[in-house]
């Protein structure tokens, strides 16, 4: 086994509704399913809660782009990869369940949920290190209008040192310092 260590700088956002990495945030299947309302191209921005001021302020606000894509034969469930040759490979798309009048969109990774129920990150690499994203939003059907602002609920840690495990995903490797709020904002525009 042969593991790739590399010093970094990295803000992880974990769902508070699962504590970070205690419990998975895998989505209890609805009772009844429905299409997930969003289709096309989206600007995706994610900003920290104000109190998370312990932040260095390039990683309180994070904004990408990416497209939606369905997941399954209903359109009950969706990913939205993210754009961009930064992200660490497995760990670039969002995704979203419909159900019971209510969609929940997930902040993690897609890709290590399907292969492996691994809970991970997005994770987006920058110089020198990486950008770690991580919550669930929760949102009532029908949506008010094209574009969605939302709250995340999570925990955003800063966490200097990491490394990549043997599946290819980012860990921190040292304590971090973590900043819980249910106030996080999550915004999806169309593009």
């Amino acid at each position: 086994m042969v593991r790739l260590a590399f010093v970094t700088t990295a803000v992880l956002l974990c769902a508070a509704i699962s504590g970070c990495g205690d419990t998975a945030i895998a989505p209890s299947q609805p009772s009844t399913s429905q299409p997930v309302p969003l289709s096309g191209s989206y600007t995706i921005t994610v900003t920290a809660a104000s109190s998370c001021s312990t932040l260095p302020a390039p990683f309180r606000s994070r904004t990408y782009r990416g497209g939606v894509r369905p997941a399954d034969m209903s359109g009950s469930t969706i990913e939205l990869p993210l754009e961009g040759d930064s992200f660490q490979p497995g760990q670039q798309i969002l995704w979203a369940v419909a159900g019971n009048n209510r969609m929940t969109l997930f902040v993690s990774s897609r890709e290590a949920f399907t292969r492996w129920l691994e809970e991970a990150p997005i994770v987006e690499r920058v110089a020198p290190g990486a950008v770690l994203l991580m919550g669930v939003a929760e949102v009532p059907l029908p949506l008010p209008s094209t574009t969605l602002e939302t709250e995340l609920n999570g925990t955003y840690s800063y966490c200097p040192v990491g490394e990549t495990d043997s599946f290819g995903l980012f860990r921190c490797t040292v304590q971090s310092f973590d900043c819980r709020s249910d106030r996080h904002q999550l915004k999806l525009e169309p593009r």
